[in-house]
């Protein structure tokens, strides 16, 4: 009965796959979501401003249309001032000096790098999709959370107070990046 579901798309990763890296990705992303949610301010707008902008958007919901759907859109509306994962992994990576951010994601290319977190985190989150091919290679998954840990650790070390300076070569080396 396993051997079904494991070659339906989707039920190879959720029962067998690379689990452990998967985990582990989704947890680190969820930390760093966590980690802004906390140390940023983290909406578009502000609450009264918002606060008319989502009424008018509900006013807009035809008062004949399934109620299902009517309860969906006024319950993403109610979550609609949050930033998305790009966008608070865009602000929280800004505040890394740039060489420090290079070295620690692998790439000369912030844009690139978050895109490659947030179509990770949404395809082991929906299943829909293109896979991202790193999916596939358990030793680059596995090093890209070691540098997902590093930045965060960066970034918790920071917001502590301590100079960026001061705790770059220690996560660096603890984390045997190089």
């Amino acid at each position: 009965m396993t051997s079904i579901f494991r070659e339906e798309r989707g039920f190879k990763e959720i029962l067998g796959g690379h689990g452990g890296t998967s985990c582990t990705f989704l947890s680190l992303a969820q930390a760093l979501e966590s980690f802004h949610r906390k140390a940023y301010e983290g909406k578009y707008l502000s609450e009264q401003e918002y606060s008319c902008v989502r009424k008018a958007l509900v006013d807009a919901i035809p008062a004949d249309l399934d109620k299902k759907l009517s309860v969906k859109l006024k319950s993403m509306l109610q979550y609609g001032n949050e930033l998305s994962l790009k966008s608070r992994l865009e602000e929280l990576f800004e505040g890394i000096r740039r060489d420090h951010f290079n070295n620690l994601s692998g790439t000369d290319n912030p844009g690139k790098f978050i895109r490659l977190l947030v179509d990770i985190r949404n395809y082991l989150t929906h299943y829909e999709g293109r896979k991202p091919s790193i999916l596939d290679d358990a030793v680059e998954m596995f090093n890209l959370n070691r540098r997902m840990k590093a930045l965060l650790m960066l970034l918790m070390f920071k917001h502590l107070g301590l100079p960026e300076d001061f705790v770059y070569l220690p996560v660096l080396g603890r984390l045997g990046l190089f």
